[in-house]
């Protein structure tokens, strides 16, 4: 399964499962970065956080701010000249404030990161859309699951193992399934 991201327009992510991994190509500005993480090492339940882009709506609040006090002074102005001069700057500033919040709105999304002890794997949730994101998504942690569930029946395998032989007793066999969080 594939998921590609475009990440404005210098930015592209490719997301690749496969059987015992997902790898991550990432070019940014020409530059190619492409690793792989494992599974087993990572965790099923994902971080979600939204990313706001904070200085684009605070530009917008002062230039719809600088906008507000240039309407004011050209309303309450007594020479027409500088009444004009601080129309066509609240209308300058009125259009470059909106154009500032509409780019901060595009420029804020919410993210998910599975951890791993690679690194992390951060996906975008509003590219490429919801439903193939929610399906991607879904897959990725049902195989992660899976691959736990085959990590936990190979340690229970081997501390079972361990316990028949007379390595580790009772109380260690015990402490470790506990540990490992295995099922008796």
């Amino acid at each position: 399964m594939k998921l590609e991201q475009k990440i404005g327009w210098h930015a592209r992510e490719s997301f690749f499962l496969f059987e015992d991994k997902v790898r991550i190509e990432s070019v940014r500005f020409l530059r190619r970065a492409e690793y792989a993480l494992n599974y087993s090492e990572m965790h099923e339940n994902p971080v979600r956080t939204r990313q706001v882009a904070w200085a684009w709506y605070i530009w917008a609040a002062i230039l719809l701010s600088l906008a507000a006090i240039c309407g004011f002074r050209a309303v309450t102005g007594t020479d027409p000249a500088q009444s004009i001069i601080a129309w066509i700057l609240c209308v300058v500033a009125t259009i470059m404030g909106a154009i500032a919040a509409v780019a901060g709105r595009r420029r804020t999304f919410d993210v998910v990161a599975f951890r791993g002890m690679g690194g992390n794997c951060v996906l975008h949730t509003n590219r490429p859309g919801p439903d193939e994101f929610s399906a991607f998504i879904a897959e990725l942690q049902r195989r992660i699951a899976d691959s736990r569930s085959i990590e936990r029946r190979t340690v229970a395998g081997v501390l079972d193992v361990l316990h028949r032989q007379g390595i580790i007793d009772d109380w260690q066999h015990q402490q470790l399934r506990a540990q490992f969080q295995l099922n008796t």
